[in-house]
């Protein structure tokens, strides 16, 4: 092993940061490395220490994602929970309620993509899947699709233009449509392209192109 920090109980959530120093951790446990911790703790990737992180939940945490300046982190106990942090230091900025666990977190267009298995989410009635405003932590009322069964979705995953989720429904957004499902929009692409100012470009006196 790299190195031995370990918690005292369940981990369920890993996120890598932007610059890849630090290691995100979310579960069931109350310690890391002996250090109270609870729910949520932050890792150095190099050294494995237990790092500095302002505030910590009260339930376990079950996913978790990030936009290079917030951490979103979806909750379970007492309801449901999606808690925002400053990146850099932990500090609370404001915390989602749901009915039901949320158990899939991930950016879409500045917006958190939340799945879980919940049936309201803040004061909106939201059958399993949500879109939340990353800045004030607002339920989108443009998008309401619908999952069926108790539970509904397990995993949120966004890139692009899409948004995916699995779970146990056999049923999502009006479709017969069993354990995973894809949606899209007409949005404009805002993932960053691989190469974001072009080259210069300069040949030598003399120089040929071929033969």
């Amino acid at each position: 092993l790299k190195w031995s920090t370990g918690a005292d109980g369940e981990g369920r959530a890993l996120l890598l940061s932007p610059n890849g120093q630090r290691i995100f951790v979310g579960g069931y446990f109350a310690h890391v490395d002996g250090k109270s911790e609870d729910h949520l703790a932050v890792v150095s990737t190099a050294t494995g220490s237990v790092l500095a992180w302002d505030s910590h939940p009260a339930y376990p945490v079950l996913a978790l994602a990030e936009n290079s300046s917030y951490l979103y982190a979806g909750g379970a106990g007492g309801g449901g929970h999606m808690p925002s942090y400053v990146l850099s230091t932990g500090k609370l900025r404001w915390t989602g309620a749901a009915n039901g666990d949320v158990t899939g977190v991930s950016m879409y267009h500045g917006e958190v993509f939340a799945t879980g298995h919940y049936n309201t989410f803040g004061s909106q009635t939201r059958q399993h899947l949500a879109l939340i405003d990353g800045v004030t932590g607002k339920v989108d009322l443009t998008w309401h699709p619908s999952a069926n069964t108790p539970l509904g979705t397990f995993v949120a995953l966004a890139y692009g233009q899409q948004v995916y989720t699995g779970g146990d429904f056999t049923q999502i957004g009006g479709v017969a449509q069993q354990g995973f499902a894809a949606f899209s929009d007409t949005v404009t692409d805002s993932t960053p392209p691989t190469i974001t100012k072009a080259p210069n470009v300069a040949m030598a006196a003399g120089t040929t192109i071929g033969t």
